[in-house]
């Protein structure tokens, strides 16, 4: 019964939660409620393909008119109370996909340590004509101490 009560109080905002960075806002203060949960983690990632799509020339927007299509979706499964699962979207949302996910972030983050690296290397030699210029002024120095002293 807490269930019917959760979706009947709360399918308003689950149906809001499919605008955009809605979805995202709602997901992180509406988390005593699954219904809630279940919807803005699908807008969450429809949120993200559109990020995504609105970056790539051409193609992008014409994949955007998907996105707004499942977001459309989505908004009328919540609105109607049903635990709706949009395709892909639905698959991406509850982590079936994870393996990927962790491929790509152990990518990114290989690329990453790689990149720290190089620059810390390229950081301990940056200015190789600086060191030896110093170099040159100390001896100066010395040699000139040396021969006041004498």
């Amino acid at each position: 019964m807490g269930d019917i009560d959760d979706i009947r109080e709360n399918k308003d905002i689950a149906a809001v939660s499919y605008i955009w960075i809605l979805s995202i806002i709602i997901f992180s203060f509406r988390k005593d409620s699954a219904f809630v949960q279940f919807h803005s983690r699908q807008g969450s990632v429809l949120f993200v393909f559109s990020v995504i799509f609105w970056m790539i020339p051409f193609i992008g927007r014409i994949l955007e008119i998907f996105v707004v299509a499942g977001m459309i979706m989505g908004f009328i499964y919540a609105a109607q109370g049903q635990y709706a699962k949009i395709p892909l979207v639905s698959d991406l949302a509850s982590g079936k996909f994870q393996h990927v996910f962790n491929f790509f972030q152990n990518v990114w983050n290989y690329a990453m340590n790689l990149f720290k690296r190089i620059y810390r290397k390229e950081k301990r030699f940056e200015f190789p004509e600086i060191e030896k210029l110093r170099s040159q002024d100390q001896t100066e120095k010395n040699s000139r101490s040396g021969k006041k002293d004498a």
